[in-house]
């Protein structure tokens, strides 16, 4: 259990995090509703309507259907980009809580990841209030998500931990990270679906943490389907897995921070 002075400095840091960006702004939180659909808003003009680009495999005419399969991939991309390139540095960008004050400094990329996994609950909200404002459906699959996000959210963090630990003694390892992460756009299943790759190709796919729950999720949300329940379950086992060891290297590295910051 977190000690009283320690959980309010979390809830600080957390409200800092997550709405501390719109703080100055006029419309303030309403910008994390209105973002998402400005951007929906333009993928469904440039791909729908411009380029009017179907999904393969998925009949049908409407030029809103393109910009949601896309947008639904985005999100969790959008997701993972947010913390996994931060992470790195988000301990250097704190340093002060690693010598001056006593605060589990693992915590940090909990709330980096709590803040965009809750934006990525939201983007996952008005896509399925969009699906059914055009085309009035509403199916019990996306009940599945309250699998598929928590397993996505510990993946994250699991790899945020280790990411961070190494960042602190490897001050140039965050270029490396987003040149990584923004390659990692286009080797997920974002513009296409896994079923469209070659054969050979689709187990290395499967490698990236995003895959999977950006393949479930469009299973769940917009095609009504139900998800591999045994690829779900072994996401999760990785994703469990992925966090415990995280968690272990940030933890051991944790005690040299104070001799390179």
């Amino acid at each position: 259990m977190l000690q009283s002075k320690t959980k309010e400095l979390f809830i600080l840091l957390f409200y800092q995090e997550f709405a501390g960006k719109y703080r100055s702004s006029i419309l303030g939180l309403y910008w994390i509703v209105i973002t998402p659909l400005f951007m929906l808003t333009i993928y469904t003009f440039v791909f729908g309507y411009v380029f009017s680009i179907k999904w393969p495999g998925f009949a049908g005419s409407n030029l809103f259907e393109f910009s949601l399969i896309l947008y639904s991939g985005l999100v969790f991309y959008n997701t993972f980009s947010e913390v996994i390139s931060r992470s790195p540095t988000i301990v250097i960008e704190n340093s002060n809580y690693v010598n001056k004050v006593v605060f589990p400094l693992e915590l940090l990329n909990v709330i980096a990841s709590s803040s965009a996994i809750i934006n990525l609950i939201i983007n996952l909200i008005l896509i399925i209030i969009f699906k059914f404002i055009l085309f009035n459906q509403f199916n019990y699959e996306i009940l599945y998500l309250l699998f598929i996000l928590p397993s996505f959210a510990l993946m994250i963090l699991g790899i945020a931990w280790t990411l961070s630990a190494v960042g602190v003694f490897i001050r140039d390892f965050h270029h490396l990270v987003s040149s990584c992460v923004q390659g990692l756009l286009f080797l997920s299943p974002i513009f296409y679906p896994v079923s469209s790759l070659p054969q050979w190709l689709k187990p290395f796919i499967y490698l990236n943490p995003i895959t999977i729950p950006v393949e479930q999720a469009r299973k769940v949300i917009l095609f009504n389907e139900l998800p591999d329940l045994k690829i779900l379950i072994l996401y999760g086992i990785l994703s469990i897995t992925t966090s415990i060891i995280g968690y272990y290297i940030f933890i051991k590295a944790k005690k040299g921070f104070s001799d390179v910051i």
